[in-house]
């Protein structure tokens, strides 16, 4: 790690915990809505799309219905 600041083992771990958060909650809006390849440029639908694809993904978590894959949930609702 090359950095000026002297940071302190939990500090270090702390930041590279806060970012594998954010990888996999990425590669979880790829993967379940393949966000990479969408074409929304428009104005402000690229943000409001992400926000609603966020949404759906926390209420996707929330789901209780057993032995289903986050696909499946997505694509039974």
């Amino acid at each position: 790690m090359c950095s000026s600041n002297q940071l302190s083992a939990k500090e270090i771990l702390s930041a590279a915990c806060q970012h594998w958060q954010v990888e996999i909650m990425h590669w979880t809006l790829d993967m379940y809505f393949r966000e990479d390849e969408q074409r929304a440029r428009k104005n402000h639908s690229a943000a409001n799309m992400t926000i609603m694809r966020q949404v759906s993904i926390n209420l996707l978590k929330h789901d209780k219905t057993p032995r289903l894959s986050m696909k499946r949930k997505r694509l039974v609702t």
